[in-house]
């Protein structure tokens, strides 16, 4: 029995030694093609199975390779490489920020994606050793563009192919992403391709590649212009251009391609006119024209820091990473971390762009790394950059008289392209871009084991199998010669085997938590099914999923709706645990204490949301609360709070201080709840000064002047002059002729002012000037309506007020009455919007 044992396991080993270097190179091939062209609309996050296939497939690649190694040689063999080494070494040495970070689970999961991207690296230079191999990597990336650009075009031509054949259920509305995401995400990917579909075209003998590769490598840029990526085309301004000139540069040792380049470049010319003939022919000439208009106004915006806020908020952004850096200079504050210490670590000025904190990065992947692994995190991946650069480099100088030159030039320029889009952008990392970017890394040092080609008659497809320049020989290895190989085999391949299987388990559990929430907001966001539902598929996804925000967040929400009050609060004072700084939390839990009963507690909430997210709509509320519970000066200060915010705001030249008229005519209608009037009229005088158009001042400053005729004189006369269209106006002159017994002029006005106030829609919310203006006009209704003036006109026209308030029972009983009394078939149809809504 021993003995049949040992050669079925001999057997097996020696299968593992024949195969294993050609499953790998094929597994690195379909990591490549499928995480670029997966994604899913069965779960929450469309681009969920990138996450999870790529570190699962690097998984077992490198458990397969280990495994392999020891079979083989008797030891596992890493690449001698100056970018292994850096790379090894960062990633020693980024475990320590990930253990000892504030976000351990999160910076596991950038650890390990960083670990997949390096596997891809290694495993490139240790085994593509030929140019068959080469040749199979060049054909996955055409056929892998070709699919993610093509699906892209059809999507910007509005006829989403996959929603066309019913694959995919309808956006809902007009997206351009391709498989990944996001227009930024598929431009990422895009920068990092394309320059390579250039430099394979040089190379290529295959007729139809050199007729098709420049109408595709055009394709790829005109997507990138379609994404309006202002890094993608940063990048591409530098970047390309430089890769010609290089090639112009080197254009003496590159003689023996001469006439073949020639040929390519006249085919590809003609193509490319035959396809601005085509374009100009299907598209408009306004569309034309608007492509160059639309790369200018993005390139302007980088420096634009007037209009374009995107701006500001990434220098906010930067100055957090900066805070959080120099209070942990050295070793930083953990991977993944900056989400978490935004609280602390905000600039003292992020309010002033509405920054949101809903982000996990500071949009610059040189200050993210400083962020979270300190000096020494920072300095380890600009080792990796320089180590990229330097052999990289070198291969390039290598081939420089070489066949291959401009391909291996061209595909070295493509992660740095992607590099400086995430100089203040967030490209670099996300998994679809990380295995683009890392594997064209692995691909251009892996020219390192391929001799150079002088002749232009080799053809790219022939099979030179050499490990390195020097062309070492490989040696096959049998069993059969007494070779042995390690004792540690076994123990290695049941580690990994139990490592693989159960990052497959939670990576299941992860996808079907995925899968629960996205039946979850078929209620919460779409209204499909029930609360019970909702409650139930949420709860699905906390087992599976126990340590995610969103997972909380919307299972708190959907006990919200299901009106499980004690469960909700439960649920988000977790999620207050996992996820501090989102300000919406607070604002939930504000709601929940006020459903409740607990008033104290819901302002305090309310400003803890307008501590984390400093804009004046938090600010507003918060004030609005404390002014209800009694505390005016609180609301005073919330509403000062508005002004600094307001002040410093640059969204817009022509928008400067945009708020400013509404935010002291509400500050001085606290001023006047408090007996302050001299306080109130000194803001609405100021709110007037800075926008005579604002009715809701002047009515308030009306109110406040009561019997001071002259006074308000002066305020009609001014607004007269500076605004003859003020609704405000219209106000003043009906009062004044109801003032003065003149009903008839008077109702007419209120007629005219009740007829611009709209109906809210059925289930929506009143606008803010029904309330007011509403009031306004009800109170004078009762002096004509208590002068017997026209009693049908007053109960008419204060039912319809009711109704634009959103009161409909009041509503309905005051046009009821107006019918009575008038029967006015106008009036019947006032009712029946009424009746509708209730």
């Amino acid at each position: 029995m021993k003995k049949i044992v040992d050669i079925i396991c001999n057997s097996m080993i020696q299968i593992l030694i024949d195969t294993y270097e050609r499953i790998i190179i094929w597994l690195l091939v379909v990591q490549y093609v499928f995480v670029n062209l997966i994604f899913t609309t069965y779960t929450q996050n469309i681009v969920l199975l990138k996450d999870l296939s790529a570190p699962l497939l690097s998984l077992i690649v490198f458990a397969l390779w280990i495994c392999g190694d020891l079979a083989k040689y008797g030891r596992w063999n890493l690449p001698r490489h100056g970018i292994v080494t850096a790379t090894v070494g960062a990633l020693l040495y980024w475990l320590i920020p990930t253990i000892a970070g504030t976000s351990t689970a999160y910076g596991t999961e950038l650890w390990g994606r960083m670990f997949c991207y390096f596997v891809q690296v290694w495993a490139l230079i240790r085994f593509m050793d030929s140019f068959e191999k080469m040749g199979l990597f060049l054909k996955a990336l055409v056929i892998t563009n070709v699919l993610i650009v093509g699906y892209g075009l059809t999507q910007i031509m509005r006829h989403d192919i996959l929603v066309d054949l019913g694959l995919i259920p309808d956006w809902g509305a007009y997206v351009f992403v391709s498989t990944h995401g996001n227009p930024n995400f598929l431009a990422g990917y895009l920068v990092a391709t394309f320059p390579t579909i250039i430099g394979y075209w040089f190379i290529t003998k295959n007729p139809l590649l050199i007729l098709t590769l420049p109408i595709l490598a055009l394709v790829n840029i005109y997507e990138v212009v379609e994404s309006e990526a202002r890094g993608a085309y940063l990048a591409t301004a530098i970047c390309i251009p430089l890769y010609f000139i290089i090639l112009f540069l080197n254009r003496e040792n590159l003689r023996f391609i001469k006439n073949e380049l020639w040929l390519k470049l006249n085919k590809g010319l003609a193509i490319f006119a035959i396809i601005a003939i085509l374009a100009g022919v299907v598209f408009k000439r306004d569309k034309l024209m608007a492509v160059p208009e639309k790369i200018y106004n993005q390139m302007y915006s980088i420096v634009d820091f007037e209009s374009n806020y995107t701006n500001w908020v990434r220098l906010v952004f930067f100055q957090m990473a900066l805070d959080g850096t120099l209070r942990y200079p050295v070793f930083g504050r953990g991977l993944g971390s900056f989400n978490w210490n935004m609280p602390e670590t905000r600039a003292v000025w992020y309010h002033r762009w509405g920054v949101s904190h809903n982000t996990d990065h500071p949009h610059n992947e040189h200050l993210e790394w400083l962020h979270d692994g300190g000096i020494l995190g920072l300095t380890a991946f600009w080792w990796v950059l320089v180590a990229y650069f330097w052999t990289g480099a070198k291969e390039i100088w290598r081939h420089r008289k070489g066949y291959h030159f401009p391909l291996i030039l061209a595909a070295f320029l493509g992660p740095w392209m992607q590099w400086i889009q995430g100089t203040f952008d967030v490209e670099t990392r996300w998994t679809g871009n990380g295995v683009t970017m890392w594997f064209t890394v692995g691909f251009v040092l892996a020219f390192m084991n391929l001799p150079v080609l002088l002749k232009e008659s080799v053809e790219a497809k022939i099979e030179v199998k050499v490990q390195n320049p020097k062309e070492k020989k490989k040696i096959k290895v049998n069993l059969s010669e007494h070779f042995q190989p390690s004792q540690y085999l076994p123990y290695a391949a049941a580690v990994l085997s139990l490592i693989i299987i159960f990052y497959s388990i939670k990576a299941w559990d992860f996808w079907m938590a995925d899968h629960h929430l996205r039946n979850n907001m078929g209620y919460t966001d779409a209204g499909g099914g029930t609360a019970e539902y909702a409650v139930k598929e949420a709860e699905e996804a906390q087992k599976l999923s126990y340590s995610t925000v969103s997972v909380y967040y919307k299972l708190a929400y959907s006990y919200l709706m299901a009106n499980r009050l004690d469960d909700a609060l439960e649920a988000y004072r977790t999620l207050q645990s996992f996820a501090p700084n989102y300000a919406q939390i607070h604002i939930n839990l504000a709601y929940l204490n006020d459903q409740m009963g607990f008033r104290t507690a819901s302002a305090w909430e309310r400003d803890r949301a307008s501590m984390i997210e400093h804009n004046t709509r938090n600010q507003r509320d918060a004030a609005a609360y404390w002014l209800q519970l009694g505390y005016p000066m609180r609301a005073i200060a919330h509403m000062h709070y508005c002004f600094t915010i307001e002040r410093e705001r640059l969204d817009s030249g022509d928008m400067f201080w945009y708020d400013r008229d509404n935010l002291l005519t509400e500050l001085a209608r606290i001023y006047a709840g408090v007996g302050k009037k001299d306080y109130a009229k000194f803001e609405l005088k100021e709110a007037l000064d800075f926008n005579s158009d604002n009715f809701n001042a002047a009515l308030l400053m009306d109110e406040l002047i009561g019997n001071d005729e002259a006074e308000r004189n002066k305020l009609r006369e001014r607004l007269e002059k500076n605004s003859p269209n003020n609704l405000a106006l219209v106000v003043m002159n009906m009062k004044k002729a109801i003032t003065e017994k003149n009903f008839g002029v008077g109702l007419d006005l209120a007629e005219q002012i009740a007829n611009l106030l709209p109906l809210p829609q059925p289930g929506g919310q009143p606008v803010e000037a029904a309330q007011f203006l509403g009031n306004t006009i009800l109170a004078n209704l009762q002096t004509v309506f208590s002068a017997n003036f026209r009693p049908e006109k007053c109960l008419e026209l204060a039912g319809w007020i009711y109704a634009c308030q959103g009161r409909y029972g009041e509503a309905e009983t005051f046009l009821s009455q107006a019918y009575y009394v008038s029967k006015n078939p106008q009036i019947v149809e006032k009712l029946a919007q009424v009746k509708a809504r209730l």
